[in-house]
């Protein structure tokens, strides 16, 4: 596998683990309130609402970076067409 590959992994993979966590306390309050166990849907869908939650954070968090490097960019230009404005003239 490759060093993204794993990254990527490892990024996937630690919500999905936090989310069994979680899923494992609130068994251990179950059971310590002698109530029975949570359903399987509600331990499935607390395990699995972090990689979501974890991949919009990703997409949110990209695409913030790419508006950075637009308007960086755009600075950049307009100092180039400054500075070419500046050299024709001269």
């Amino acid at each position: 596998m490759s060093e993204a590959q794993l990254a990527y992994i490892a990024i996937a993979a630690a919500p999905v683990i936090v989310g069994a966590l979680f899923a494992l306390g609130d068994l251990c309050v179950q059971a310590a309130a002698r109530r029975p166990p949570p359903s399987p849907t509600r331990v499935a869908r607390l395990c699995l609402a972090g990689p979501f939650i974890g991949s919009a954070f990703a997409i949110a968090v990209a695409l913030e970076l790419v508006d950075d490097l637009v308007v960086g960019l755009h600075a950049g230009a307009r100092r180039a067409v400054i500075a070419l404005r500046a050299w024709v003239a001269a």
